[in-house]
């Protein structure tokens, strides 16, 4: 499910529900690498910045 979820949001707007410790943080990082990724290889210079509400999603 979460390779599901990281395959559909790379092609489309997502919006995904999971439960508690399914690796919703984990599909969001994988996501921003590979956009940041195609930014970086495209000679675009623009950052991805990633907020967490909590030292425990900080340290994932």
């Amino acid at each position: 499910y979460q390779l599901e979820a990281y395959e559909a949001a790379l092609q489309r707007n997502t919006i995904g529900w999971l439960e508690t410790g399914s690796g919703k943080t984990m599909i969001a990082i994988m996501l921003m690498k590979e956009i940041a990724r195609q930014l970086r290889d495209g000679g675009d210079k623009r950052l991805i910045i990633f907020l967490a509400p909590t030292v425990h999603l900080v340290n994932q």
